[in-house]
């Protein structure tokens, strides 16, 4: 059974709040698609503090757009995301360096 929406913010909410940015700085966007509508996951990082709110932004320096399954299967190890985004199941936009990194922190 694949994890809820909620369920998908909560995780990477957690994962997230447990790394230390230093001074980094950026703007990630996730697109996750359901069968109803398109959910916005946001995450901006600026000097090391992190916020994530569920709504679109604008200036996403790295955009990564999936479906929910998907997205759950990567949060609970079941996939990997260079596979998932081999099998055109993780589509990728803007910064790659970005997207790795955020990548690591999902493993």
């Amino acid at each position: 059974m694949s994890l809820s929406i909620k369920e998908i913010i909560e995780n990477i909410k957690g994962r997230l709040e447990g790394n230390s940015f230093g001074d980094f700085s950026g703007n990630f966007q996730i697109i996750v698609n359901t069968t109803d509508y398109p959910v916005y996951i946001s995450i901006i990082v600026s000097e090391g503090k992190l916020e994530l709110i569920q709504q679109k932004i604008d200036d996403a320096d790295c955009t990564i757009e999936t479906d929910e399954n998907t997205l759950s299967s990567l949060l609970e190890g079941k996939k990997k995301p260079t596979t998932a985004f081999m099998m055109g199941d993780l589509k990728i936009s803007g910064n790659l360096d970005l997207a790795l990194k955020f990548g690591r922190i999902l493993e």
